[in-house]
């Protein structure tokens, strides 16, 4: 059956810059020389094969086939293969109108692949449960636990690549950032700091300094408190004047560092009144507490008393498992009776010493974190977060019946 010749949907016209372009191709050009030689050499051959009409037959010479040379006719037959394929060449790529898929950049690629990823559901955020972290690549596993926050220690962050605040911030985790240096620092400094730390996008507490009173790590030059109340002082003063001048945000927030020994509490409260502090109602303190509900009671009571402020306790965990003849999920049972007492003194968020399984004993192998380094979480992670949430189920029961107690 003969096929009828499709006829074209488009009529699809070379622009004066498409012909310039084609016409500026070497191997096109030398292909159209080719082409034009060979026309003049068939046209020359047709006239001498059909001659005008002679009235005259007698006028007729005779004549004798011209054979064509095998080196002509193979170059004829190559140009013309050549002329067709070219033709058919630009043709596709000239006048092609089928719609052209544009080729995707990385960056779409890759959002693109993000949206496909099933979504995760995560715990709704206990406001009182938060996490010591550091770790970019573990920071779902607070998240996971039902944490709202994580305290982060500034000594070890980079803020010109804050990746750990990106995370944090992209999963939604408020931060408690620790800004620690080991000894003073100017104004100008401070100020540097403190931008860098507020303006990062990341909803952002202060917390000024870290045990800076510790006789064995060097965490403040010479652990001298007045020092180190000038340097709270100056933190204080320069969050006022940059506030105030917009540099910040109005609602930064800060509050003062905890000790290591609470038994220097009082000298510490009458280094920062030589300081130029002395309204000690409107701060808040930061508790650090170890390895007993106990402790907890006893370091948090001492600061309200000696301060009149509020409390944020913003380190519990123990010591090491080993030397307190604890497994670690018996462990676990501690820090959550922990957290339970911290419950009764404040309704700021309680951190929980550390989501990283990395501080070990070196004997046992056990100590302190809930993740393995490689994003394996040990049994103890699912423990806690069980614990953590049967604390918080039994205090809402406690709201409707005071008699309920709240106890792991």
């Amino acid at each position: 059956m003969d096929q009828k010749a499709e006829t074209p949907t488009s009529n699809p016209k070379l622009s004066n810059q498409g012909l310039k372009d084609l016409l500026n191709q070497p191997d096109f050009n030398q292909l159209l020389e080719n082409a034009r030689a060979y026309k003049t050499q068939v046209e020359a051959e047709e006239q001498a094969q059909n001659p005008p009409p002679i009235e005259n037959i007698a006028e007729i010479p005779p004549t004798k086939p011209k054979a064509i040379s095998r080196r002509n006719f193979l170059t004829g037959l190559a140009g013309a293969t050549a002329l067709a394929a070219a033709g058919g060449y630009w043709a596709y790529k000239l006048f092609d109108t089928a719609p052209q898929t544009p080729k995707k950049d990385s960056v779409t690629e890759a959002a693109e692949e993000e949206e496909t990823k099933p979504v995760e559901i995560f715990p709704t955020p206990n406001p009182y449960f938060g996490f010591r972290n550091d770790i970019p690549e573990l920071m779902v596993w607070a998240k996971r636990a039902g944490a709202s926050c994580v305290r982060i220690d500034g000594d070890r962050v980079d803020l010109k690549q804050p990746d750990v605040l990106n995370e944090a911030k992209r999963l939604d985790l408020d931060i408690l950032y620790v800004f620690h240096p080991t000894k003073p620092l100017s104004a100008s400094e401070v100020d540097t700091q403190l931008e860098a730390i507020f303006n990062s996008g990341a909803n952002i507490t202060l917390e000024i300094g870290n045990e800076p009173d510790d006789v064995t790590v060097p965490r403040w030059q010479n652990h001298d408190l007045d020092s180190f109340a000038r340097f709270v002082a100056l933190v204080f003063e320069r969050m006022r004047q940059l506030k105030s001048s917009g540099v910040i945000p109005s609602e930064a927030k800060a509050i003062v560092g905890a000790l290591t020994n609470q038994k220097n509490t009082d000298k510490f409260i009458s280094s920062l009144t030589r300081a130029g502090i002395s309204d000690f109602k409107n701060l808040t303190f930061a508790v650090h507490a170890y390895d007993s509900p106990e402790d907890v009671r006893y370091r948090t009571n001492l600061v309200k008393k000696a301060t009149g402020g509020e409390v944020m306790i913003t380190e519990i965990g123990t010591n090491n498992v080993a030397a307190n003849n604890q497994p670690i999920m018996k462990s676990v049972d501690t820090i959550s009776q922990m957290y339970t007492a911290a419950r009764e003194f404040t309704n700021n968020p309680i951190y929980i010493h550390q989501l990283p399984y990395t501080e070990r004993d070196p004997i046992t192998g056990q100590g302190y974190g809930y993740v393995e380094m490689n994003g394996t979480p040990l049994a103890s992670f699912d423990k806690l977060k069980e614990n953590i949430e049967q604390v918080e189920e039994q205090k809402s029961s406690q709201k409707k019946n005071p008699a309920v107690p709240v106890s792991i």
